[in-house]
């Protein structure tokens, strides 16, 4: 787990923020972030610019405004490739997640994923953007965190049951990352934190390199 405090260019920032860090309330206080996100450059700049877009245009659908979190699997999954971004504080903390590892003629392979599906029983993950939900019990592996598709390649998300949930074969400390049924899975040691962070209608965006058969 590494993280990041945005560190915003002392004379414009201090006109903005007088009292401390940001708020996140404003336009002009995300377009900020916005710059400093990227020169940083943990995160892709073309998933930025395309999140922070649709954060714009969809602000009065998000509830929860104080988190937002880009999925890349165009990464292997060595590499803590989800990026949860605090809209306030500016701290991006990047975590190690599982993808989905298919089935049949189209398995994913162990380090970058290379399908997506919106199809049931397809057991790999879903491209575009989602709002979390609330929380979603299960005897598999305990609490998960729902998500829901706003586009028509994740629109089957919350009936697939794609969700944000621990998983055993996901250890930052032993570098294990394995594969899921489609779900972004975590390490348990985080996986309670950030979905208590992330839930009830906070942004989530998955993009990646699919490779079509």
């Amino acid at each position: 787990m590494s993280c990041f405090r945005i560190a915003l260019v002392p004379l414009f920032a201090s006109l903005l923020f007088p009292q401390a860090g940001l708020s996140g309330d404003s336009v002009a206080e995300r377009e900020v972030l916005l710059e400093q996100l990227i020169e940083e450059g943990t995160v892709p700049e073309e998933s930025l610019r395309k999140v922070f877009a649709f954060f714009e245009a969809n602000l009065e659908k998000i509830e929860n405004r104080r988190y937002v979190t880009i999925v890349d699997y165009s990464r292997p999954n060595k590499e803590e490739r989800l990026h949860v971004i605090d809209m306030e504080s500016g701290e991006v903390e990047s975590l190690l997640t599982a993808h989905g590892a298919g089935r049949d003629d189209r398995r994913n392979p162990r380090d970058i994923p290379k399908y997506f599906s919106n199809e049931p029983g397809s057991r790999v993950g879903s491209l575009g953007f989602y709002l979390t939900g609330s929380d979603y019990p299960s005897e598999k592996f305990g609490r998960g965190l729902n998500l829901h598709g706003l586009e028509e390649s994740n629109d089957n998300a919350y009936e697939r049951r794609i969700v944000v949930h621990g998983a055993d074969y996901v250890n930052a400390d032993e570098g294990l990352v394995g594969r899921s049924w489609g779900c972004p899975a975590l390490d348990h040691s985080v996986a309670d934190r950030i979905m208590d962070q992330l839930e009830d209608g906070s942004l989530f965006y998955i993009t990646g390199t699919p490779e079509e058969k």
